[in-house]
């Protein structure tokens, strides 16, 4: 490279102020060459400047923005510089020159023909990438800065710690001392207020100040990461370069500070996505044998991180009824009791056909988890009582079940009790979300059920009045007509079960989208489900029932949940 190395900048008009900035700043540097806005003279035929400009320059700088992705010249003249570098002479020795060296201003994909090669981000930083550009790409001898080392979207991140960046020596203040001090206060309280972009636009304002220098490169990392990751959300394709890139900054910045803001969690969050790829594939072998036990597993894994991850969700649907068949979607506990899969995602809780309390319908998303089958028998309850020396129900003479009634719902608990159960056996009740969304949802038409088997009622499918039984019946005796989507039995009638919850009439009204838990405090807890002696009414899926804790009724029963992870 020769020992002034000329330039050719490439840029969409509409960053053209950029262009400017970036042309300027290389002029101050004794550095010189094709800049269109300056290079070109009225008159000049604008095609052959360009060509000259092409074949003059050692170092092509594209800036690459989505209106540059989007204009025609600036693809031609990316593609002309790469011809050019790759022409060979009558030798068939390679030119190698001009050296390109992409400049990224916006979260943007690289073109194909530029994935391989080393680009500088300037997105937030734009001090320490021209640094980088100097010394890196011109070889103009710069002071130790703070500059941070760009990352190619295409490298895997590895766990070797990535080199370590030295503050730049402080130079005299350019504003008043109480001016840098106020700026710096200001700037600390942004970031403490999370306002992270004003924040680094003040600590760069003072850059030779304190330690403005190491906060702002924190910042600048921290947010290079976010817009990646912002950027790797919305791309429809899925790839995994912008999470790969993120990754990187992110490893970087917890050298510096390992507890700065929250980006160990989001650290955590680009491995799962890096990961996706992989367990893609992997998931897709299992498909291909029919292998419901190994799918299982690789799908919950991808659906925690993005459900509509590719065609994860096609496959899910495709794919439920047999991993269902196969017994993949339940677990059994150390008693033997059954434990029924609901998967992660959202559901539509609430609704319209009922009193003002399941008003309005609304969207919540639920992590994923496991419900039993069927509410607690007495047999399972006593075994609690005896071994943890708790109440029996009021109705039990003596302590004991009434004669044939073992594999019926234990009543006349409190929720109280159905509490200290719950923690006995190591789980615990149903929030009130959980509860209706595997009593209602229809994972696969995505829709809302009235009652568990559907929108109609059917007195031949539950324990309701209209049965005209007038008390409890065993467990299952409704299976499977009765069974939610999910498998789950006995979610209409037979007995109303408690859940975590307090009840608040208004909830809904302010509910949480994700994973509600109800209100901190009241005085009543939640029951839902209805029993033997309520009508059609009561045992619908989204019907709201409450009743004091402390005390229970010969129609209150419970199940349990355990989380899925």
């Amino acid at each position: 490279m020769p020992q002034t190395p000329k330039f050719f900048i490439t840029h969409s008009w509409k960053d053209i102020d950029f262009a400017k900035r970036l042309c300027d700043d290389l002029r101050k540097h004794g550095l010189e060459g094709f800049f269109d806005a300056y290079s070109i003279q009225p008159g000049e035929n604008i095609a052959a400047r360009i060509s000259e400009g092409l074949e003059k320059c050692d170092v092509y700088v594209p800036i690459l923005s989505l209106a540059a992705l989007d204009s025609p010249w600036c693809k031609e003249e990316i593609n002309a510089a790469i011809t050019l570098k790759n022409e060979r002479d009558s030798k068939g020795r390679v030119r190698g020159r001009p050296e390109i060296i992409p400049l990224v201003v916006e979260p943007c994909d690289l073109p194909v023909l530029l994935k391989p090669v080393l680009y500088i981000n300037f997105v937030g930083r734009y001090d320490a990438a021209l640094e980088e550009l100097l010394s890196k790409g011109f070889k103009v001898a710069r002071p130790t800065s703070t500059a941070v080392p760009a990352r190619s979207t295409h490298a895997t991140p590895t766990a070797s710690a990535p080199p370590k960046s030295t503050p730049a020596p402080p130079r005299a203040p350019t504003l008043p001392r109480d001016e840098l001090a106020d700026l710096y206060q200001e700037a600390r309280a942004l970031q403490g207020e999370g306002n992270l972009r004003e924040a680094a636009a003040r600590f760069e304002k003072i850059a030779d100040y304190r330690d403005a220098p190491a906060r702002l490169q924190k910042l600048q990392l921290y947010l290079a990461a976010d817009d990646l990751m912002k950027q790797a959300l919305a791309d429809k394709d899925d790839r995994a370069e912008s999470w790969q890139d993120a990754h990187a900054r992110l490893e970087e910045l917890l050298q510096l500070d390992p507890q700065f803001l929250d980006a160990r969690a989001k650290l955590a969050t680009t491995n799962r996505w890096i990961a996706l790829a992989e367990i893609y594939e992997r998931l897709l072998d299992a498909l291909d044998i029919d292998d419901w036990a190994k799918a299982f597993p690789l799908f919950e894994q991808i659906r925690r991180a993005k459900p509509n991850y590719k065609r994860t969700q096609t496959l899910f649907e495709r794919a439920w009824s047999p991993m269902v068949q196969a017994g993949v979607t339940k677990k059994v506990d150390k008693d033997g009791r059954e434990l029924l899969l609901v998967p992660a995602g959202e559901f539509m809780m609430g609704g319209n056909e009922g009193s003002d309390d399941e008003k309005p319908p609304h969207t919540v998303y639920l992590d994923a988890f496991y419900i039993s089958r069927f509410p607690v028998i007495n047999a399972d309850y006593k075994k609690f009582v005896d071994a943890a020396k708790h109440s029996p129900p009021s109705h039990w003479q003596n302590g004991k079940i009434p004669q044939g009634k073992e594999n019926y719902p234990v009543v006349n608990v409190s929720w109280d009790d159905a509490t200290a159960y719950a923690q006995w056996v190591g789980k615990r009740l149903p929030t009130e979300a959980e509860w209706e969304k595997a009593a209602s949802w229809d994972d696969i038409k995505k829709e809302k059920r009235i009652y568990p088997w559907g929108k109609d009622f059917d007195v031949s499918r539950c324990n309701s009045s209209e049965s005209g039984i007038g008390d409890t019946t065993p467990v299952g005796k409704y299976s499977p007509q009765g069974d939610s989507f999910y498998g789950v039995a006995d979610l209409a009638g037979n007995v109303w079960e408690w859940c975590a919850d307090w009840y608040d009439e208004n909830y809904y009204k302010n509910s949480l989208k994700e994973n509600p838990k109800g209100p901190a405090s009241g005085q009543a807890r939640v029951l839902r489900g209805g029993a033997f002696d309520f009508g059609s009414d009561y045992v619908r899926a989204a019907c709201r029932g409450w009743y004091v804790p402390n005390f229970g009724l010969r129609y209150d029963g419970f199940r349990v949940v355990a989380g899925a992870s």
